[in-house]
């Protein structure tokens, strides 16, 4: 990119001072994306106004809320109307809605009139609501992506106005979860569509008909389906794949999809996937919440686990991720070869499913209350559902061992040279050898997640040093008994304290993100800090800080020694990494001399020196929503 020259031009006072150039203030703008910062700038001046206009609305986001919510003691609107009704006026009515690239329109939608439906009418607020989105739709020439995720269905209207925008490539919808009667629509094909996602489908709650999209989108490469978890709660089977899949069936087409997922699936297998799926495009394939050993679905689940051998065309993926682990899986990722992303996820949805002998019709055709607030906090680990309790609860630690060794087995032989992320159970606590085993094996490994037993301190240091491309790791740990509880107990700011000075030590250089007991950090940097006092010298063991730091690091362990499951990995794949030569950057530092060592920060202590200088690493405590871009946390939730 090249810069012009900047002008100056004299001021009042003699001073001679430069104007920005306006390609650099353009290329500044495409580094912001909060919201209130650009809206900051568009107050700015008016040439920041048309600068950054463009930005301030090429993502939005308008949310509806059911209840009339207060700011500094006045409700929000006042004077006009809701923040969403006004937000979705102005994208009607002027010419901003020319910058929208992405719209997303969520929360609860108020049909006060819904009984109009059971008479057969479509309210009237539901039906301006669509109109006005529809208005607000033909502005957006540049819409990329489209979410509704509003309790109320989009009219034809909707889907009219997306099917003809020339750049819409990703649809997401959410249906509605109450028995209410609805008109059904069938859904318009969208020519250069790529992905979609449909959340809680729910066949006795009027969804609207895919069948036509599925056909026609020719182009489509990811889809999810999401199903309310109602019916494998029940054990209602409701679902029937046909009538998704139907219309591919009988024009004997095959989706080229390159990723699908599907969570709370409850349905026989007839076989209508290896119908319209084309296995050679697949390489991405997600399962939540829909195969398991519960006794109540059984019946319908081992129907999809009848294929023992999977084709030649099929052992490629390059992604996989479940909730659920079994030796059918097991058996499936070792004939897989070049599995880059494995997760498996430990998050549980708080269950609501009844025994059977408690099951009744009342209960049976009650309506869903689910709602995306209904979910497991991501960060948060549940109570485990009843069919993961039970999993759980039954399996001794010697099937535990086994079942993780088949798992450890068939990822250090088959995906050893290209896994990149994995994220392994929180049942499966790795000792030291099992672990550093693993680590030696996949030698690109960048993120991992997994349980370690023992002095986990101590166990970390090595892992780091062992894999030479980690750069984000997580402990996984049971969010049950005294250990989970001590650990969340001494507070993040402790914590934060603690790993500012560990993490100063040179095995952690590339350290990025780091997780434990349900807890996330985000590692910069080295920032000073004042010696007030000396610091102890190493394994003196005198000095609160060591003592301290030592304490804070061992909380992750378990105090067990963890189980062995080394000895079903193949050796032969193993790469020898010494723990104080693990490549990059600091690994010759013994060999530098003279001024250029004198110039190197060195480890001291609990703090990095640099000639007089102190410092620590700089931790930052973050959220979930700030994370879940790095895999390991992000992938390890109930969403699709």
């Amino acid at each position: 990119m090249q810069i012009s020259p900047a002008p100056q031009y004299p001021d009042a006072n003699g001073y001679s001072r430069k104007e920005l150039p306006l390609n650099l203030v353009v290329l500044i703008l495409e580094y912001l994306d909060n919201a209130a910062d650009l809206a900051n700038l568009v107050r700015t001046s008016r040439l920041l106004y048309y600068m950054t206009l463009p930005r301030l609305y090429e993502k939005v986001t308008l949310r509806s809320y059911a209840e009339l919510r207060y700011r500094d003691g006045v409700p929000e609107g006042c004077g006009s109307g809701s923040p969403f009704s006004m937000g979705l006026n102005g994208l009607a009515t002027s010419n901003v809605g020319a910058y929208t690239r992405e719209l997303r329109l969520a929360g609860n939608w108020k049909e006060n009139d819904s009984d109009e439906f059971t008479k057969g009418r479509v309210p009237d607020s539901t039906v301006m609501l669509s109109i006005v989105a529809r208005v607000a739709i033909d502005k957006m020439n540049l819409l990329t992506k489209f979410s509704w995720e509003l309790d109320t269905k989009p009219m034809y209207t909707v889907y009219q106005g997306l099917a003809v925008r020339p750049n819409l490539t990703s649809l997401r919808i959410r249906f509605p979860t109450i028995r209410i009667p609805r008109p059904v629509t069938s859904i318009p094909p969208f020519p250069d569509l790529k992905s979609l996602k449909l959340y809680d489908i729910d066949p006795l709650c009027y969804p609207d008909d895919i069948s036509l999209l599925l056909l026609h989108s020719k182009k489509l490469e990811d889809l999810a389906l999401d199903w309310n978890p109602r019916m494998r709660d029940e054990g209602e089977p409701s679902i029937h794949l046909h009538s998704l899949f139907g219309k591919c069936i009988r024009a004997n087409y095959k989706l080229q999809l390159k990723s699908l997922a599907l969570a709370n699936l409850y349905t026989p297998n007839y076989d209508e996937f290896e119908a319209v799926v084309s296995p050679s495009a697949l390489h991405s394939l997600t399962f939540i919440n829909s195969i398991s050993r519960d006794p109540m679905t059984v019946f319908f689940d081992d129907a999809w686990r009848r294929r023992k051998h999977l084709p030649e065309d099929q052992r490629h993926w390059k992604f996989f991720r479940s909730d659920g682990i079994d030796r059918e899986s097991a058996a499936m990722l070792a004939q897989l070869s070049g599995l880059e992303e494995l997760y498996l996820v430990n998050v549980r949805r708080p269950s609501s499913k009844q025994s059977p002998r408690n099951l009744n019709v009342n209960n049976a055709n009650s309506p869903s209350t689910r709602s995306p607030s209904s979910v497991a906090s991501p960060i948060t680990p549940s109570t485990n559902g009843a069919a993961a309790a039970m999993a759980s609860h039954q399996a001794t630690p010697t099937a535990n061992a086994s079942l993780a060794a088949e798992y450890l087995a068939a990822i250090t032989t088959q995906h050893s040279a290209n896994m990149r992320s994995l994220l392994l159970h929180e049942d499966w606590q790795l000792n030291e050898d099992a672990a550093l085993h693993l680590l030696r094996a996949c030698p690109n490994l960048e993120q991992l997640g997994l349980a370690v037993g023992g002095d986990a301190h101590v166990l970390l240091r090595k892992l780091m040093a062992a894999g030479p491309k980690l750069w984000a790791i997580k402990l996984l740990m049971k969010p049950v008994g005294p250990l989970y509880e001590v650990m969340q107990e001494a507070g993040e700011e402790n914590h934060r304290k603690v790993l500012s000075y560990e993490f100063c030590k040179n095995m952690y250089r590339r350290l990025k993100w780091f997780g434990m007991a349900g807890m996330i950090f985000e590692v910069g940097g080295l920032v000073e800090v004042e010696r007030k006092t000396p610091m102890p010298t190493p394994g003196s063991g005198s000095g609160s800080g060591e003592a301290e730091a030592s304490a804070g690091a061992n909380a992750a362990g378990t105090g067990e020694e963890g189980i062995d499951i080394g000895e079903k990995m193949d050796t032969s794949t193993v790469e020898d990494v010494e723990n104080g030569e693990a490549g990059g950057e600091g690994s010759n530092r013994s060999n530098s001399t003279g001024k250029e060592q004198q110039q190197q920060p060195q480890e001291l202590d609990w703090t990095v020196t640099y000639g007089e200088k102190s410092y620590v690493r700089r931790v930052r405590f973050a959220t979930w929503e700030e994370a879940r871009h790095v895999s390991i946390f992000g992938m390890d939730s109930l969403e699709i």
